[in-house]
């Protein structure tokens, strides 16, 4: 990888070449996407996690180069004035601007510089990249077309006007154009300024092959059930059903507690923050549709646990959902930085989940 540029055009051509050639580059395949980074900038620290990219439209670039602070970037694609911030959940928009969508949280990472980069990319339907990955993470939104994204833990796809907050560093990966239609994408990256924006990867042959070593796959695993002690609280909880829809079982400002004893017993509650009060007023007489939405929106079971090689594995003793309990349930510890952790699982109603938490203070 050539080094950086001090200019700033400087880097955003090299930039350009340097996606062009890791994403487009593979002989296999004609089918090629265009890459081409729109914003970037340098920063030396990030705002306090967990962090959320906020996506705006602008009625000029003017307007939203005006609104852009420390840690937002304001860009022009598909004919309209982008700015993307990356911040804390929730908040106050800019004067003028047309909220987006906001996207996260984040994989955390911890590097000396960082770099926020934003890349316009583009292709027809069955191009694809080479397997690679990031010194961070990557978060998508998609435009028309369909997007799809296959890694150790499975495939995930997202659809017009749909976004998804992407892994942590170090994960393989294949992007590909999956729709029935031009795939056209702003992505949002959080990289460690200090190493190459992108790196050749392997995928494992099978699920039961471990994924490639990586500086957050292995800090992971060092991650024992002494560190799990505490109250934690969730900040999302963002799910891909088993057909590839994104979903927010307990919608987009969840409730939760996650509490690990150190005698390694535990009990986590997720619930919506706009479950209905019964009419009734006793839990006992809610209506059909009073009771349904309470088993929908809410969730609750308990048990024993342990933790090893970047896994928890949880025993289910009661809770909510009997097809549980007795059962062992396993969570994959993604990240895991101070007081913030992000864990992917198997729901209950399938696909692939994701959860982000806090630790209480």
């Amino acid at each position: 990888m050539p080094n950086w540029s001090n200019s700033r055009h400087a880097t955003l051509v090299c930039a350009a070449a340097i996606v062009w050639v890791a994403l487009t580059s593979s002989p296999a395949s004609t089918q090629q996407f265009e890459v081409k980074p729109i914003a970037e900038k340098k920063i030396q620290q990030l705002p306090p996690g967990p962090l959320f990219w906020r996506v705006y439209n602008f009625p000029t670039l003017d307007d939203a180069k005006a609104a852009a602070g420390p840690t937002g970037l304001a860009a022009e694609a598909d004919g309209k004035a982008w700015l993307f911030t990356l911040g804390a959940k929730g908040g106050s928009s800019p004067a003028g601007a047309k909220p987006v969508a906001e996207i996260g949280p984040v994989p955390s990472i911890s590097a000396p510089e960082y770099l926020l980069r934003i890349v316009s990319s583009r292709g027809p339907p069955g191009a694809k990249t080479p397997i690679h990955t990031h010194p961070g993470s990557e978060t998508f939104y998609v435009l028309s077309g369909e997007l799809s994204q296959r890694s150790p833990q499975g495939m995930s796809r997202v659809e017009a006007g749909r976004s998804m907050p992407g892994h942590g560093p170090g994960m393989p990966m294949e992007v590909s154009s999956s729709g029935s239609s031009d795939l056209r994408a702003l992505v949002m990256f959080v990289l460690d300024a200090t190493r190459p924006f992108s790196s050749p990867a392997k995928l494992p042959e099978s699920a039961d092959e471990a994924p490639p070593a990586t500086q957050q796959a292995e800090a992971v695993k060092t991650v024992t059930a002494r560190d799990m002690v505490g109250s934690w609280l969730l900040e999302s909880d963002i799910s891909t059903t088993p057909d590839g829809r994104e979903l927010l079982p307990f919608g987009p400002t969840p409730r939760g507690i996650a509490m690990f004893n150190s005698d390694a017993r535990f009990a986590i509650v997720l619930s919506r923050p706009d479950l209905p009060r019964f009419a009734s007023d006793n839990r006992m007489r809610g209506t059909a549709e009073e009771n349904e939405a309470v088993v929908h929106g809410s969730f609750a079971f308990f048990g024993t646990y342990s933790v090893a090689d970047g896994i928890i594995i949880q025993h289910i003793e009661g809770g909510t959902w009997p097809g549980w309990v007795g059962t062992d349930q396993k969570r994959t510890i993604t990240s895991f930085v101070k007081d913030e952790q992000t864990w992917t699982t198997v729901p209950s109603f399938g696909g692939r989940s994701e959860l982000h938490w806090s630790r209480t203070k």
